[in-house]
């Protein structure tokens, strides 16, 4: 959702008198959710500031990671924003912002879990996260999710996302369909998701690399280094793994359509964009084709998650759902 549709979906729960007492805010980029948490303070607590830093006072507390280890440490929890909730506000709202959440460290994760399992009256809880993964299982649990920015499958992955869905559409010409065409699809996958293994892993190896300069400068345990280079190795794969997942939900979504169309259902086209193309194909295969190419692809999508090796999974279940 956009940000005025969460903060008036926030608003109409308030005057509800059902405002949840921890949300978890994801999607979109760090400036994206700090915008909408400055809204939330001004609609819903009457704090108006052009920062989360100005924001703060008697009634918000913000913490964010440190500068040197970019962690959020346990004395931030238990030396503000424990304090903070806990004061009497004469029934005014009491807001807690974490930025970063998911750089908690594990200390400070307990010890914020037990806030989040006994919340002070009158206290509102604001986590922002670009990775809400990273996040305790008991943690996300606990606070009501409301994903900011929600864009299309194929705007997640870029101007790759327009390749391959032309990808697609050439594998049904007018005259009809040629096989061979398969190992050009196969090709765009492979491309595409190398592509973007490889700038998540550079990505990660940029950051790991400039907190090693910082590093140098301190007398810090190495333990913290190694330590964050596993994080960040695990963070990259994770990140990987789900536009690997967006990849192939592009793949069932296109044929999806065309199964619409092809059973002439015109509601619920997921890549609108390309409805000229999947009405086409829809009526070229026809349903019993469709529904056989969309079962291979959805097999292929279960051996990802197997140990079976991504490259054989991906070739195989490519020229099984397109050859």
């Amino acid at each position: 959702m956009d940000e005025a549709t969460a903060i008036d979906y926030l608003t109409r729960s308030a005057q509800r008198e059902r405002l949840g007492h921890a949300y978890l805010i994801t999607g979109g980029d760090s400036a994206g959710r700090a915008s909408f948490a400055l809204a939330a303070l001004r609609q819903l607590a009457g704090v108006a500031a052009a920062s989360l830093s100005e924001a703060e006072g008697d009634r918000v507390v913000v913490i964010r990671p440190g500068s040197l280890s970019r962690r959020i440490v346990v004395d931030q929890v238990r030396e503000k924003v424990e304090p903070r909730l806990q004061v009497a506000s004469g029934g005014k709202l009491k807001v807690a912002i974490i930025e970063e959440a998911d750089r908690l460290v594990p200390e400070a994760s307990n010890a914020f879990l037990k806030t989040l399992e006994e919340p002070p009256p009158d206290s509102l809880i604001f986590l922002l996260s670009g990775f809400p993964e990273q996040l305790l299982e008991t943690i996300r649990s606990r606070c009501i999710r409301l994903p900011l920015g929600i864009v299309s499958i194929a705007a997640r992955i870029g101007s790759e996302g327009e390749v391959l869905l032309k990808t697609l559409a050439n594998q049904f010409p007018e005259e009809g369909h040629n096989g061979s065409g398969a190992m050009r699809l196969l090709g765009t996958v492979n491309s595409l998701l190398r592509m973007v293994r490889d700038g998540f892993r550079e990505e990660s190896e940029a950051l790991l690399k400039g907190e090693r300069e910082t590093f140098r400068q301190t007398t810090e345990s190495g333990d913290w280094l190694k330590e964050r280079e596993q994080e960040l190795k695990a963070l990259a794969q994770a990140r990987y793994l789900a536009r690997r997942s967006d990849v192939m939900a592009i793949i069932l979504r296109w044929l999806g359509d065309c199964l619409l169309q092809a059973c002439g259902i015109d509601g619920g086209i997921a890549l609108a964009s390309e409805a000229s193309v999947t009405s086409r194909v829809g009526r070229l295969l026809g349903e019993e084709d469709l529904l056989r190419r969309i079962a291979c692809v959805e097999e292929l999508v279960d051996n990802l998650e197997t140990t079976v090796s991504e490259s054989l999974a991906i070739e195989v279940g490519i020229l099984n759902a397109f050859a």
